[in-house]
């Protein structure tokens, strides 16, 4: 999805440190060993933000998770399980990510650790207990969105620029084919 990745783009342009992806390849060889060991070291560290991207497909996928730390589907009678049709090696670790801020939400009732964006018109919210009251509508809650976060912001707005026409696309496939969660996903 170009969106993401401009988004990352605009994260990794202004940020002191290292932006962990964990979809990302090259973030792969830093969890390889030991996965949720490496996810609570990160998640613990007081210097690192977790900026995530709620989409329907991740609410489909992650959203609906019980007290026991089991998944379910928000909308049982499509199936009782939902998986990707192309899996990915970061599938499971934000499984246990999400699990993670969810349970340690309440730690961070000053809004300087999650920041939750969606996408304008792919509204899905799949978190409601962390940050309750602060979402970051993209494209155009995205200057807000990194200035909530510190970074140095690039002033020649480059990558701002690329994101709103990244959306659109987005939004334009999202418009064009109603029932493309079925081509991403598996309702079993």
């Amino acid at each position: 999805m170009d969106a993401v990745a401009v988004l990352k783009d605009m994260l990794e342009d202004g940020a002191p440190n290292r932006v962990y992806d964990i979809f990302d390849p090259s973030c792969l060889s830093l969890y390889a060993a030991c996965p949720s060991e490496w996810l609570r070291g990160v998640l613990a560290r007081d210097d690192v933000k977790v900026v995530l991207l709620q989409t329907p497909a991740a609410a489909a996928l992650y959203g609906a998770q019980q007290d026991d730390d089991t998944l379910h589907l928000v909308s049982p009678l499509l199936g009782s399980v939902v998986q990707y049709r192309r899996p990915h090696f970061g599938d499971a670790l934000l499984q246990l990510a999400l699990r993670l801020v969810r349970d340690a939400a309440h730690a961070h009732p000053e809004y300087t650790k999650y920041y939750i964006a969606t996408i304008s018109e792919l509204d899905s919210d799949m978190m409601p207990q962390v940050a309750p009251y602060r979402r970051y509508v993209l494209p155009a809650h995205a200057p807000l969105l990194l200035s909530d976060l510190r970074l140095r912001v690039r002033t020649d707005g480059d990558r701002l620029d690329q994101l709103a026409p990244a959306i659109r696309k987005l939004q334009d496939y999202v418009r064009a084919n109603e029932n493309y969660l079925r081509d991403e996903l598996m309702f079993l």
